[in-house]
């Protein structure tokens, strides 16, 4: 199953995770490092948006939301050789 975010790379970054809590406790950025960690393992949902169904006549792209409907940047737009435009989103593997 493809998904952006695994229930395995989840539990690798849990592990990562406590492993960097470990390393930065003695160094007074516990706070810190604990916002960044819980940024990383917020699961959230991306829609992105088309006027209309896949078909002959296809539907066209119309933006990138976020789960409240706020258009969101997630990417950046390429114009590849073989002709076709690109929206390319980086994720976790």
């Amino acid at each position: 199953m493809n998904s952006l975010l695994s229930f395995e790379r989840l539990e690798q970054v849990r592990v990562w995770k406590d492993s960097v809590l470990n390393l930065f406790t003695t160094a007074g950025k516990e706070r810190e490092i604990a916002e960044t960690v819980q940024a990383l393992l917020a699961v959230t949902t991306v829609d992105v948006v088309f006027d209309a169904q896949p078909g002959p006549q296809g539907g066209r792209f119309v933006e990138v939301e976020d789960a409240g409907g706020k258009s969101i940047a997630v990417g950046e737009w390429l114009h590849r050789e073989d002709g076709y435009h690109v929206l390319r989103l980086r994720v976790i593997p």
